[in-house]
């Protein structure tokens, strides 16, 4: 197992050997860090911007877990935010480990447009509905769901991938789309990594994606 705790500049460090710390949009900072940096070999590091933490995510992908084919476990954390020693407690019986989940008072589309931008979910509404049924994401984002904020987790490798096969697709097209709609202004930008993750941290449910681990709500740090 590995966890990555990702930083966007170098606050004290914290890494043992279960957490290993992974600069994100390290194209543009010109530090020292005494850790992984998301601007070697396959990356997206510029994106970083517009795609927050997803770039160290896209890192460890293309990266890290090519060159350490035996890890069964890949994990996220934040500088500031850490799983507790007593999640670990049997996390094995478990497909995917997340943060402590609440549920929105209102339905993950409202609660998105609400605090958001809602130019954003409605392309990627659009985006849902080309490949699974217009039934399945209006019911899914018309419910009041549960959502594991922070883009927290720990899960099985294969499931690892079967989530980046799912999401990064998406995230390249919501991007051209966005970046392409001249009505689009710079809030709607700076929402883009909301738009993806909040939702598809939600999307995993969705029956038709055949993508719904046993998971297990644990206790993040702050």
């Amino acid at each position: 197992i590995k966890i990555f705790a990702l930083y966007h500049d170098n606050k004290p460090i914290f890494k043992n050997d279960l957490i290993t710390p992974l600069l994100t949009g390290a194209c543009s900072k010109d530090i020292e860090f005494d850790g992984y940096k998301d601007n070697t070999g396959d990356n997206i590091s510029s994106k970083n911007r517009l795609w927050a933490e997803l770039t160290g995510q896209y890192w460890v992908l293309k990266n890290y877990i090519p060159q350490n084919p035996n890890l069964e476990y890949v994990g996220f954390c934040h500088y500031r935010r850490f799983f507790s020693p007593k999640d670990f407690n049997d996390f094995q019986k478990y497909d995917i480990l997340i943060g402590n989940k609440y549920k929105f008072t209102t339905t993950l589309y409202n609660q998105y447009k609400n605090v958001h931008h809602e130019f954003d979910i409605d392309v990627l509404i659009g985006l849902l509905k080309q490949k699974y049924s217009e039934k399945s994401v209006l019911s899914f984002i018309n419910k009041k769901e549960l959502y594991a904020p922070c883009n927290m987790f720990i899960m099985k490798k294969d499931l690892f991938f079967q989530y980046c096969d799912f999401i990064f697709p998406k995230l390249f097209k919501l991007e051209k789309m966005i970046l392409l709609d001249n009505t689009n202004n710079v809030i709607g930008l700076d929402n883009l990594p909301f738009s993806i993750k909040k939702p598809l941290l939600c999307t995993l449910k969705l029956p038709e994606i055949g993508f719904n681990p046993a998971c297990n709500p644990a206790t993040s740090v702050i």
